[in-house]
């Protein structure tokens, strides 16, 4: 296992000889901003701070919700009733373009519904929201993904993605700790 880690071989590049260093590097850098949207977004929002120093809106957003806890049921409830007749009118086999226009549109209004019911639900279940976080992250990268790079091979995209996380990993360490400590 340890000379598996200390290997070359683990952090290697997938193998293309057709592909320049500066246009993996510009992918890397692109992938790190656009994954970065999403960590700053969270981070606004539902961070805190401490006495000395405070970032994002997480006192705001929590006194929100302890306002509004009664729209979380609303919100879950409605997600059901829709899920519910999505099932009854078999939304999955609708074909042609207004049904898919539609079919996709009511996933999604279930989707949001599920969301703002996960944030609303942080009174109740505080880890909520960070599930929420970690629950979507990788629906972000797959909309990266096929919305950006829906040519590349997989490989080369998880390559540079990985990287860019680790990237995004390594910044947030440093701002938590210039904040926290």
């Amino acid at each position: 296992f340890v000379s598996l880690l200390m290997s070359d071989s683990l952090f290697a590049a997938p193998h293309s000889s057709n592909e320049l260093p500066s246009v993996l590097y510009t992918r890397i850098l692109t992938l790190t901003l656009l994954n970065a949207i999403a960590a700053a977004g969270f981070f606004a929002l539902f961070g805190m701070g401490n006495a000395v120093r405070k970032y994002g809106f997480g006192e705001e957003v929590y006194e929100f919700l302890v306002e509004h806890e009664g729209f979380m049921t609303t919100a879950f409830s409605i997600a059901l009733a829709l899920l519910c007749l999505m099932y009854i009118f078999d939304v999955s086999y609708w074909t042609g373009k207004a049904a898919r226009i539609m079919k996709y549109t009511s996933f999604t209004i279930v989707g949001i519904l599920l969301c703002i019911g996960c944030v609303l639900a942080g009174k109740r279940a505080p880890g909520a929201p960070v599930a929420l976080y970690v629950l979507l992250f990788p629906g972000w990268v797959a909309l990266i993904r096929y919305g950006f790079y829906r040519s590349l091979d997989v490989a080369k995209f998880l390559y540079a993605t990985g990287i860019s996380l680790l990237i995004i990993s390594a910044a947030t360490a440093a701002v938590w700790m210039a904040y926290v400590v």
